[in-house]
């Protein structure tokens, strides 16, 4: 377990390059990491993941695309909100793509519903990249990623998952953990107002994911640490209800 020190959190938290940092602890931290790789290619090839990608079709519909376009101006980006934007993007098709392999590997009902999630995001996040006419950094084939980083968390991460059941829900909170932490410090360098509320809306669904991985590892009796949000805000999270997501355009 690679846990960032009070240090390292209360730096990254007050310091403009936070999501460059973290990165930089995580990836450093791979050099120690024990759990096996994952193949890229492993993903899709056990069945019941590939049902789900090939069967649930588009999950954000095109009205909501529509009304990111029609309903927010399209502003200037700087160059730290197309950074954003385009790791976010990867981020979340790295969260969509460790569910897909968890689903297959173990068949359980969150994993399912973690992917669901985390493919609406994609999708939504895509919306952005679209109007913004940015290049899609994210590749179609699942389980590859422009960003080296985010490749290698997939392959450890991922790795890590087939290990065990206890260990998939164990990744599947970090991976949430460490969205969270991302689009926390990455939204404040953002002023878009599009961009602004669809990080906000992922951020409040991530939460609910948060819920509910914990809650199943509490009903298995299954110990969790955090490693990149403090253990009292992980608690706060938990142990409140569920938020409901009004989406990125209420009222639709």
């Amino acid at each position: 377990k690679h846990s960032l020190s009070p240090t390292q959190i209360y730096t990254m938290k007050n310091n403009r390059f936070a999501p460059v940092l973290a990165l930089a602890v995580f990836a450093a931290s791979f050099i120690f990491f024990t759990g096996c790789q994952v193949d890229p290619v492993q993903i899709g090839q056990l069945g019941v993941g590939k049902q789900i990608a090939d069967d649930r079709g588009p999950v954000i519909p095109t009205p909501a695309c529509e009304c990111l376009n029609s309903r927010y101006a399209s502003e200037a980006l700087s160059a730290e909100e197309t950074a954003a934007l385009l790791f976010a993007r990867e981020e979340a098709k790295m969260a969509r793509d460790i569910s897909l392999l968890l689903s297959e590997r173990w068949g359980t009902q969150i994993f399912r519903n973690l992917y669901a999630a985390e493919q609406s995001n994609f999708e939504m996040l895509g919306c952005l990249t679209d109007k913004y006419r940015l290049h899609d950094p994210a590749f179609a084939t699942p389980g590859v990623f422009s960003n080296e980083i985010l490749q290698s968390m997939y392959n450890n991460l991922a790795g890590q998952g087939l290990n065990s059941h206890s260990d998939a829900l164990r990744v599947s909170a970090l991976v949430q953990e460490f969205g969270l932490y991302d689009l926390t410090n990455r939204g404040k360098q953002a002023d878009n107002a599009d961009i602004r509320v669809v990080f906000g809306s992922i951020m409040l669904d991530t939460r609910n994911n948060l819920r509910d991985i914990s809650t199943v590892m509490n009903g298995a009796g299954i110990s969790y640490v955090t490693s990149y949000i403090n253990a009292g805000l992980y608690q706060s999270i938990v142990n409140s209800g569920h938020e409901v997501n009004p989406g990125v355009c209420p009222g639709n």
